[in-house]
């Protein structure tokens, strides 16, 4: 294995929010369970909160307890994760929640992206995606937002991990492999083949075919294999797609300046 220059590793530990510290709703507010309320019927997690009691009834009596003890620590979290991630989108819009929630609920793309966010925020393991998140709903209820690109990017930060925002985040920091990491076949073609970056971040090698499977899935990376003259038939070399800068973008705000 080569030995390239040095890896950066996640960009979670300096992705920062734009916002500072966010204001947390009070536990006793109203406030805190309506959002899930209100996406009940289009979101599979929110629908999931409301389930009864079958699930349960399936169980043993003698675990049954702690099943509904670890289901309400999950309960709890969803709400948790969720409120911050709308308590964001509007910080950034400079409202109070009762009328963000009057704007997500006045159009049916408005109601969709709103009930994605729930879903996605409420999944996150990554305080940053929950921020990111959003920063989406804000772009995508804001007077001249762009609902459509707002669903795409909530459905594209839906699916990052820790692992996968290394990888694209790697990508965009290093369009091209220099180095050791050029190729001996196909050296000039413009991106980097799954082996190689397997190499360049070798605490991911074992998964990477997975991670970029799902990236591309989602239109975050594209395969530039032939988009240049030098570039011949070989194989899939990855580089960062529009999409893929713009979910960036949401995680660290910072990245554009």
């Amino acid at each position: 294995m080569p030995s390239g220059p040095e890896r950066r590793r996640p960009h979670l530990d300096h992705i920062g929010n734009a916002k500072g510290k966010l204001t947390a709703v009070a536990d006793d507010s109203p406030d805190r369970e309506l959002p899930l309320a209100v996406a009940m019927s289009s979101s599979a997690v929110v629908a999931a909160l409301a389930a009864g009691d079958d699930p349960v009834q399936t169980i043993a009596a003698a675990t049954a307890p702690l099943v509904v003890q670890a289901a309400a620590a999950v309960r709890a979290r969803w709400v948790k994760n969720s409120t911050q991630a709308l308590q964001v989108a509007a910080d950034h819009m400079g409202v109070g929640l009762d009328i963000l929630l009057e704007r997500s609920t006045a159009y049916d793309e408005r109601l969709k992206l709103m009930a994605r966010v729930i879903e996605a925020s409420a999944r996150s393991t990554v305080t940053e995606k929950i921020d990111a998140l959003g920063r989406v709903l804000a772009l995508g209820l804001s007077a001249n937002g762009d609902t459509a690109e707002a669903l795409l990017l909530a459905s594209g930060l839906a699916v990052l991990e820790a692992p996968h925002i290394e990888v694209l985040g790697y990508l965009a920091e290093h369009p091209l492999p220099t180095g050791d990491f050029i190729p001996d076949t196909h050296p000039g073609t413009p991106g980097w083949q799954v082996g190689i970056l397997g190499e360049a971040i070798p605490a991911l090698g074992n998964v990477m075919d997975a991670l970029l499977a799902v990236l591309s899935g989602q239109g975050l990376i594209r395969d530039a294999t032939g988009t240049s003259y030098a570039a011949t038939p070989g194989p899939a070399t990855w580089v960062v797609a529009p999409l893929g800068e713009r979910c960036l973008l949401m995680l660290d705000p910072r990245r554009e300046s």
